[in-house]
């Protein structure tokens, strides 16, 4: 059972069950260099039964959003007058009412049944953040190496990408972190908000498996993609790194939370490999 449930009546008088107000999510989804992908992206978020807010935050002034997407109940646009990195996706949701949130990337359309799958996932689960993507901390013998790209799995990760479904207490989490790394604010993480989130909890966030995942073909470009920008693994690694060193100072994360028990030997071919 997903959370508790109440009941209202139809025009027909008849009783038709809906989820409880305090499972209610706010979504939210950030435009930047793809606003082409907005309208689809939202259009399968307004959908979801649980969703009762999507907060569409248009974080590149260079462009007029309202010419992507079409007016709906549920839309709270959002015309940023200055150029915002993604971390501001988190500043929305510590400042929201609700206490369910998913944020997805403009590179990755998740249809009606994979949105509503991973939200009960988060419901049922509600102690860590959930995803579709991720990334895991390994050892080679080179030391600890982040992995990327763990997808169609059923598994914990360290970091999730791409897709987030969290709840409030992992947001809030996630900005008492920077000042326990000495960053006295978001603007200097960049776009590494992803790596805090995924530190917001006692234990690591569940990456699932809900089928093939649909793509934009420019997820990977070097113009659009922030992953393909020089230096980007290297930094959110080093970031995850001076996290691991500082995680007895971090009060809810659980003992093994920060613990590396997966050795991946020939690290070098496995990259080349994938």
């Amino acid at each position: 059972m997903i959370g508790s449930c109440v009941w209202r009546c139809d025009q027909g008088g008849r009783k038709v069950r809906t989820a409880h107000e305090e499972n209610s999510v706010t979504a939210i989804l950030l435009s930047y260099l793809r606003p082409e992908n907005v309208q689809k992206i939202f259009g399968q978020l307004a959908k979801s039964k649980y969703i009762g807010k999507i907060i569409v935050s248009n974080n590149n002034p260079d462009i007029d959003l309202c010419l992507y997407i079409e007016q709906h109940p549920k839309l709270s646009l959002i015309q940023q007058v200055v150029h915002y990195p993604p971390w501001i996706r988190f500043e929305f949701a510590a400042h929201d009412s609700a206490n369910y949130f998913l944020s997805i990337d403009d590179d990755i359309f998740l249809s009606l049944e994979q949105i509503d799958l991973l939200l009960e996932r988060l419901f049922n689960g509600p102690a860590v953040p959930h995803g579709v993507w991720g990334q895991r901390i390994v050892n080679t013998p080179k030391g600890l190496k982040l992995v990327d790209g763990v997808q169609r799995e059923n598994r914990s990760v360290d970091v999730l990408n791409r897709v987030y479904a969290c709840t409030k207490e992992h947001v809030l989490n996630s900005f008492r972190l920077l000042k326990i790394l000495g960053l006295n604010h978001a603007r200097k993480i960049g776009p590494f908000e992803d790596v805090l989130l995924s530190f917001g909890s006692m234990e690591k966030p569940l990456c699932h498996d809900l089928g093939v995942l649909d793509e934009c073909d420019s997820s990977s470009s070097m113009e659009k993609a922030l992953h393909m920008k020089p230096g980007f693994i290297g930094l959110r690694q080093q970031l995850v790194l001076d996290i691991f060193e500082r995680s007895k100072d971090i009060p809810w994360l659980g003992a093994d939370r920060c613990k590396v028990v997966e050795f991946l030997d020939g690290y070098e071919r496995f990259l080349l490999e994938t």
